[in-house]
């Protein structure tokens, strides 16, 4: 990474003035990110992050709602690390988020991205069938044609990604009061969010066995 290359980050630093959010969304416009995350260390993440937010005493309705959200909240933790308890300035900052891997997308990254997969059903449900005949205007027959045809045009998974993610498990929340049914749910949330970003990487996740049902669980 060249100098000009944390000049020109230092420079959208400065431009948006003291507030780490300001700044996170600045950087977050510009189209720095880090290199793509492998799908134990989505997981990590956005474990880490749910604590965080938890920790802060946040209400869940402010937490991430999408993996998108959960790389700028990432991103704001190192801003305001910087900015607000180290008094960096915009040179210093822009280098600390350089060492932590960030970097500019290309443009025709940013505005094309890859396309998403959806991961869906090999049979026809009805409620599936129902929005293909909608949209396309026809009946169920036609509907379950072109739900048939788009299977076979459907390209094939990578091979990594064959093999679901293990989530970790959810925790029973029959018998639980006061503290400990608190912790369960802020745990439940944060294993959704991380099935929620997994998906959107692509991959398949799978849910160990429910935690409470056989294990007992001091809390």
């Amino acid at each position: 990474m060249t100098d000009s290359n944390i000049f020109a980050l230092a420079q959208i630093i400065k431009a948006a003035g003291a507030d780490p959010s300001d700044v996170t969304d600045a950087v977050w416009a510009a189209g720095y990110r880090k290199p793509e995350r492998k799908p134990d260390e989505v997981v990590a993440l956005t474990l880490d992050i749910i604590a965080g937010f938890v920790g802060d005493n946040f209400h869940c309705n402010d937490w991430p709602k999408n993996y998108a959200e959960i790389l700028q909240s990432e991103l704001n933790e190192l801003i305001f690390e910087e900015l607000w308890r180290n008094k960096a300035t915009a040179i210093s900052t822009a280098q600390s988020l350089i060492n932590e891997g960030y970097a500019e997308q290309q443009n025709n990254m940013r505005d094309n991205p890859a396309p998403a997969y959806q991961l869906v059903p090999k049979e026809l449900t009805d409620p599936m069938a129902e929005a293909i005949a909608y949209h396309a205007n026809c009946c169920g027959g036609v509907a379950a044609d072109a739900w048939e045809a788009a299977l076979a045009a459907a390209p094939a998974q990578e091979e990594n990604r064959l093999e679901p993610v293990i989530l970790p498990p959810i925790m029973a929340l029959d018998g639980r009061t006061g503290r400990s049914l608190i912790i369960a749910n802020t745990h439940n949330s944060a294993v959704t969010l991380c099935a929620m970003a997994i998906t959107e990487a692509g991959y398949k996740t799978e849910c160990s066995p429910l935690l409470g049902s056989e294990v007992t669980i001091n809390g």
